[in-house]
C-alpha cells in the first residue's frame, strides 16, 4: 500500500477545516452508470419502489468512496471511487479538490 505524502496529508488536513469536509465510506458500494458509485445504505435508502425496480441489480462492489460534505446541511459533491485503499481515496479527493 502506497504512503501518503506529506503535501496530501496537509491539503487533506486543510479540506477539513473547510465548509465542505471530506466523507469518506468503506464497504459494500453500488456502481450505476446512471447515478454514479454510491454507498449501499444510501442505495436502499433513496430507492423508491416501482420507481426503477432495475436497480436492485446494480453491482455491488466492497471498496472506499470520498466526497465533500457541508455538516448540518444537504450540501455534497459527487461521490468519487470506489477506490480499493483508504490512501487512493484520499489522493482523488486531494487532487479534485485540493489547494
Amino acid at each position: 500500500m502506497a504512503t501518503l505524502t506529506q503535501e496530501t496529508i496537509d491539503s487533506f488536513r486543510d479540506l477539513e477545516k473547510g465548509f465542505m469536509r471530506p466523507e469518506l465510506f468503506r464497504g459494500p458500494v453500488t456502481v450505476d452508470s446512471q447515478d454514479g458509485p454510491m454507498p449501499s445504505e444510501d442505495w436502499i435508502t433513496n430507492y423508491c419502489p416501482g420507481e426503477d425496480a432495475g436497480r436492485i441489480e446494480d453491482e455491488l462492489v466492497d471498496g472506499w468512496l470520498v466526497r465533500l460534505s457541508a455538516p448540518g446541511y444537504l450540501d455534497c459533491t459527487d461521490w468519487m471511487g470506489p477506490f480499493s485503499t483508504e490512501n487512493e481515496a484520499v489522493e482523488a479527493l486531494v487532487e479534485a479538490y485540493g489547494e
